[in-house]
Formats: C-alpha cells, structure tokens, sequence
C-alpha cells in the first residue's frame, strides 16, 4: 500500500485552534445618555461611577475579579463616548486598561478574541456595548438568545458563566443602584421600579395635559 502525503497546509487546517474558557463574561449596556450628544447624563454618571462597588461587592463577580475590560471603539460618531465612560470607572478601579480595539459593529471578532486568546482563560471579562448588539453578542459567545434589550434599560447584567466542552450558563441580573432600578424582571413596574422618562415618553403625557393645563390657569 502507497503511502498516502497530506500537504502541509491542509495538516494545519485540521489542527485544534487555540482556544480559550474564560470564567466569567459580564456584559452591559452604558448608563443613562443625554437625549442628545455622545455622552452620559448627570444619572449616567452617577451609575457608572457606582458600578464598581456593584461588581466588586458581589460575589456573583469576584470570583475571580474583573481583569479585562472591552468597550467599542471611539471612532465616528456611530460609537458613542458613553459606553466607554460607563465602564472607565470600573476599570480604573480594577487598574486596568479600556480595550477598545472593536467597532461596535464587530461582534464575530470580539467574541472571537476572547474565545481564542490563551489570556483570558478563567478570566472575569466586562463588556460595555450598545444595547442593541448585545443580544448578538451573547450567541456569538455561545449563549442562548437573551431576547430584546429594551430602549429604556439600563439596570440589567448579562453574565455568562463557561466550563470546559460546555455551553456558557446564562444569567440575568438587576443592579439596584439607582432611584427607579428594578426589584424585580417579569410583571408591571412598581412604584419602586416606576420609570418616569419612559412611560412619560410611552403616553403617560397625555394623560397628565389637562392636569398642567389647569394648573397653568390656576396661575
């Protein structure tokens, strides 16, 4: 029998890739954004300033501690300032640097990254991004699909939790930092939980009009 010769490349092609099993990836949105602008708001600020408290506080994420941080790239005016200024606090704190190597746009190559780079195996990675990727972010990890991420929050935690040959665990989790954060996921907000900006913005206004209007005549 004729030896059989497989070319290199194809030999390269059919070894493992590097890869890597992170511990934990916590993922969220940036805080509270001025209506217009690039930037947070004075209630941004104050959640992103308290985010590291929250995470190095609970336990849920100090095990190990955070030790990479990923924001988008500050580049146009597509990726916003305030995903990068959501997470800066905590990064500081943790003295660490902010990776912004990806464009929001670039799901595939930042999940990739942390999937593949020996680096950051059995580490606890926080990811700031914009809401609306983050649900695509999630699968690209290996996640189920965490459904839409609402316009109006920004209380919530994604966290995946990996072990080796197994599909990352999937967790919701609240803050409960700020005056209006959630107690709770499922059922209409309460008092503790009322939105005002949002159900303001949803028709609540309306219903409020011939309020103001008589007071306005009242003064």
């Amino acid at each position: 029998m004729k030896p059989i010769f497989i070319p290199f490349s194809i030999m390269l092609l059919s070894m493992p890739t590097t890869y890597a099993v992170p511990e934990n990836v916590i993922i969220i949105r940036h805080a509270e954004k001025n209506t217009s602008g690039e930037s947070l708001n004075f209630k941004g600020q104050s959640r992103a300033c308290a985010l590291p408290y929250y995470f190095a506080s609970n336990p849920l994420f100090t095990d190990p501690n955070i030790s990479y941080v990923f924001a988008p790239k500050l580049y146009g005016p597509v990726e916003k300032a305030r995903t990068y200024q959501t997470c800066k606090p905590t990064a500081d704190f943790y003295g660490l640097p902010v990776n912004t190597d990806f464009r929001h746009t670039q799901i595939d190559d930042v999940a990739n990254e942390i999937l593949t780079n020996p680096k950051y195996d059995k580490a606890t990675i926080l990811l700031c991004w914009t809401h609306g990727k983050i649900g695509r972010l999630v699968k690209a990890l290996g996640g189920e699909d965490p459904g839409k991420w609402d316009s109006h929050i920004y209380d919530q935690v994604y966290v995946l939790s990996f072990k080796e040959k197994q599909s990352p665990k999937f967790r919701k989790e609240i803050q409960k930092l700020m005056y209006g954060d959630r107690s709770r996921f499922k059922g209409f907000p309460s008092t503790e939980d009322f939105n005002f900006n949002y159900w303001y913005e949803k028709g609540l206004s309306k219903l409020l009009s011939p309020f103001q209007n008589i007071k306005k005549k009242q003064n």
